[in-house]
């Protein structure tokens, strides 16, 4: 009977530890030429090994990563965040790119030519111009103006002889099969259209998660009727020397003395001070919104009525793709909307934000810059230089 409790503790040890271990978070760290990777805090998990790291990719859904590495002595080979190398230290690849929401499929180049590696073998040789996704995790590869379909296991459904493919409406209706149709005449209301068909593959619970996009939030914003906003405007005749009111926010924005601030349309609590030359709203974000204001020319942020970046800088930026730029003399740092918290302008250029999952319900948001060197690093949200 001890045998078997020792055992069993011991047993679940062991899974406590791969649990953690398939959730350690790795972020590439650059000690001068050489990287290696460290932990969100800075800690080093695999000394500096090789001469460069990209093509860094994580999962949203799944503590899953994946990167490109190259030693001196190797051909650029791929990664995971348990140190298990995917594609072989010596390949006979040009090139290699990891597919954003996949990561266990890596595209592979040879001669101007693109495969597909997955499962720790190449599926798709190096003989196409073109690989694209399609549905029941499946690929259309497309040659020298022709098109076919292969499948997940590496099977070629469609031969290579096709101007269209598409999937059949039958699907619906189908159980077992899923059912493919290609057109030799390319796509016309008329053409003649021949029918294949494949094993459906099952979507595993992360694909599913990633197809709806995550978990929405169905709470709906609430709307102020006219009648009130009619009393609330009475009330606010007078008090200030200004306001006008957004609807679509749920905000007042109010002057007064040549000050500017917001107070809320829901229940008239102060959201910016009355204590600023202008206010804009930059991350609209119910009660969390981010506001842009400035004073004596300068500018900063606020949160939740709290100055979160200090008002300081000369400009303040947020890109298509959800970098928030603080800027001054010509350096560069950025505002983490997710931590409410900012790195200060030092940096050559942010060149992108990963958000990096580490639990179900945590992430992290890492950010690649640039160097006055000329050399790229990673920063994180919390203000920690993966690099020296």
């Amino acid at each position: 009977m001890k045998i078997n409790i020792i055992l069993l503790i011991l047993f679940g040890n062991l899974l406590i530890a791969q649990t953690l271990q398939d959730k350690e978070l790795l972020i590439p760290y650059r000690e001068h030429n050489l990287w290696g990777f460290c932990d969100s805090l800075g800690n080093i998990k695999v000394k500096p090994f090789a001469s460069e790291i990209r093509d860094v990719k994580y999962d949203v859904f799944t503590p899953k990563s994946r990167f490109i590495v190259k030693e001196e002595s190797t051909d650029y080979y791929v990664m995971d965040n348990l140190q298990k190398v995917l594609i072989p230290r010596n390949n006979k690849y040009d090139s290699l790119q990891i597919r954003q929401y996949d990561l266990d499929e890596v595209y592979v180049y040879k001669n101007g030519k693109v495969g597909l590696y997955k499962d720790s073998k190449e599926v798709i040789p190096c003989l196409y111009d073109n690989i694209s996704t399609e549905s029941n995790k499946s690929f259309i590869v497309k040659k020298e103006g022709y098109y076919g379909l292969i499948n997940s296991s590496g099977k070629q459904i469609i031969p290579l002889e096709y101007k269209y493919i598409t999937f059949s409406d039958k699907n619906s209706n189908s159980t077992s099969n899923f059912i493919w149709k290609a057109s030799k005449e390319g796509m016309c209301m008329n053409c003649k259209m021949d029918e294949f068909y494949d094993t459906k593959v099952k979507a595993s619970k992360e694909s599913s998660l990633k197809e709806m996009g995550g978990i929405q939030n169905s709470s709906e914003r609430r709307r102020v009727s006219n009648e009130t906003i009619s009393k609330i405007e009475q009330h606010l005749t007078g008090k200030y020397d200004s306001f006008k009111i957004d609807k679509n926010n749920n905000l007042i924005f109010v002057e007064k003395g040549g000050f500017k601030g917001i107070i809320s349309l829901l229940d008239g609590a102060k959201i910016v001070k009355l204590d600023f030359d202008e206010v804009d709203l930059f991350v609209a974000n119910g009660k969390n919104s981010i506001f842009k204001v400035s004073k004596a020319g300068k500018y900063g942020l606020v949160c939740l009525n709290k100055v979160v970046a200090p008002v300081k800088y000369e400009k303040i930026d947020r890109t298509f793709e959800e970098l928030n730029i603080l800027i001054n003399s010509n350096k560069q740092g950025f505002f983490d909307d997710d931590s409410l918290k900012y790195v200060d302008a030092k940096y050559k250029k942010i060149l992108k934000k990963t958000r990096v999952n580490i639990d179900f319900n945590k992430s992290f948001n890492l950010y690649k810059i640039l160097l006055d060197s000329g050399k790229e690093a990673y920063v994180g949200e919390n203000g920690v230089e993966y690099f020296k």
